[in-house]
């Protein structure tokens, strides 16, 4: 095992003498990456044992994975604890929430795409219609297009005052 440098040997055990850290936790507190505290912490365990496992601590909310916290000092590791095991029930009621959420989620992003699709539809009925320059010099401007919303029958509006269609 190749010696690590005397300076990261002097910052990892400066960094764990006053309380216990995870790795991560080193290695931000003395700027050097995970994998150098990892192995310098390997190191001085295996050939002097100056470093030991405190305590054991669940790494997130998330996971069921412990991780170590090391501190300087001689002293025995504290065992490992037991993986927790879930039940089946346990199991079956997670899958099926998750169903259910993705579900959800499925039912959410097609209600989204289909008001995406509408607003679409009516920006490109009410944009004028591009045409040839010489076709509408021929043929003339083409009509705007009115976009179908509200009362689609239109009905003649006009008044007269014949006799006849009032009686």
């Amino acid at each position: 095992m190749k010696t690590p440098k005397p300076e990261t040997i002097a910052a990892v055990t400066a960094a764990i003498e006053t309380k216990a850290l995870r790795v991560p936790q080193i290695s931000d507190a003395i700027g050097i990456c995970q994998i150098s505290v990892k192995y310098t912490i390997n190191y001085l365990r295996a050939t002097y044992g100056s470093i030991h496992i405190e305590r054991w601590e669940v790494a997130g909310p998330a996971n069921n994975r412990q991780v170590a916290l090391y501190r300087f000092g001689l002293g025995e590791d504290a065992a490992m604890p037991a993986k927790k095991v879930k039940d089946r029930a346990e199991i079956e009621a997670r899958q099926e929430a998750q169903r259910i959420y993705r579900a959800a989620c499925e039912r959410r992003k097609a209600q989204e795409a289909e008001r995406r699709n509408r607003e679409r539809a009516i920006r490109e009925m009410a944009k004028p219609v591009r045409r040839d320059p010489f076709i509408a010099a021929f043929f003339g401007h083409a009509a705007p297009v009115q976009p179908v919303c509200g009362r689609v029958y239109k009905q003649d509006m006009t008044i007269t005052d014949d006799d006849e269609v009032t009686a």
